[in-house]
């Protein structure tokens, strides 16, 4: 077959081809359904379907969610700490984690200070501890440091209103006192009385030593000693009704504490633990408390003279069958 016939041959099938297509395109459209106006009333659901809505009804435009500030701490926290305290309760913070977060900024602020107090900011040499160098450092730098414990303590009332060494003793034990022995008194005076504790203990530690450092004989000493006690129950006498100075030291009083571990099996009840602990204290502020330091032989002499005094006075308080009691009882405790 020659060139001209093949090329007229190929442009008949060429124009078949295009002729049947547009044929199927036309027979497609109109077999087609044409789609049917959205319904206006209300549209049957099959129960085993969802309810959809109409596909005639607009659909709403999404309202955007409102943008959130991230939360920083940097937006709550203060280098001034009443501006402190009061963000964080602006935003809910509650009142006792507001006071274990701001007594822990203030420890380390004054770790800090104490530290440089103690060592001029420079290292301790190797063969110190840092808790020997006030005492070689002398009575000026002990003395700053007590200054600084009272200034953080004024601190801690100034800003939350509350006891340092209260909120201390709960971190600590989760009680005020320990076995909560102050109890029984207000949240007030427990505050009350636990600096005028605090205050106490302070000069007590600090008179032993400077008595010695000074060359101050017993007697001197013990002198300074009672003063110091009459001093803490006339404080104490200020803030507590005589009932219940008369409670805390029958739940504080070192004399209590000790007859209470040495008593434990006895079980006393209260007329027999007040009638021994009262003859108990009027022995240890004559020969424990204010003597410890008397060891001439006229002295020990005269205090087994006491101590058997004592015993006969327990024993007339008690009887003869629960003072037996009461002795089993003391020497089980010293087992």
């Amino acid at each position: 077959m020659n060139s001209p016939v093949l090329v007229r041959i190929l442009s008949v099938a060429v124009l078949g081809l295009s002729t049947l297509v547009v044929y199927q395109g036309r027979q497609l459209q109109t077999s087609t359904p044409q789609s049917q106006p959205a319904a206006t009333g209300p549209v049957a659901a099959s129960p085993h379907s969802r309810v959809t809505t109409p596909a005639a009804a607009a659909t709403p435009t999404p309202t955007p969610a409102p943008r959130t500030t991230p939360f920083h701490w940097r937006n709550v926290e203060s280098s001034d700490y009443g501006k402190y305290i009061a963000n964080l309760r602006a935003i809910g913070c509650p009142e006792q984690t507001i006071r274990d977060i701001v007594i822990a900024d203030v420890n380390k602020l004054f770790v800090a200070r104490r530290a440089e107090r103690i060592t001029g900011g420079r290292v301790p040499p190797y063969w110190q501890t840092v808790e020997s160098l006030p005492a070689a450092a002398g009575a000026r730098i002990q003395q700053q440091l007590l200054e600084l414990d009272r200034e953080k303590t004024s601190l801690i009332r100034d800003l939350l209103g509350v006891d340092l060494a209260t909120e201390l003793r709960k971190s600590r034990e989760g009680v005020t006192y320990p076995e909560n022995r102050h109890g029984f008194l207000s949240e007030e005076k427990q505050d009350l009385v636990s600096a005028v504790r605090e205050e106490m203990n302070e000069k007590w530690a600090l008179l032993q030593p400077s008595a010695s450092r000074e060359g101050k004989t017993p007697d001197e000493i013990s002198a300074e000693l009672r003063k110091l006690n009459e001093d803490r129950l006339a404080r104490l006498a200020q803030i507590l009704t005589p009932e219940e100075l008369r409670e805390h030291e029958l739940q504080t009083s070192w004399t209590a504490i000790n007859l209470r571990n040495q008593l434990a099996a006895f079980q006393p009840s209260s007329a027999e633990f007040t009638a021994v602990y009262d003859l108990q204290k009027a022995f240890d502020d004559a020969y424990v408390h204010y003597y410890g330091s008397r060891n001439d032989e006229p002295a020990l002499q005269r205090k087994e003279l006491a101590q058997q005094q004592l015993e006969a006075q327990i024993r007339s308080q008690l009887g003869e069958q629960r003072y037996a009691d009461y002795l089993a009882a003391k020497a089980g405790s010293h087992r």
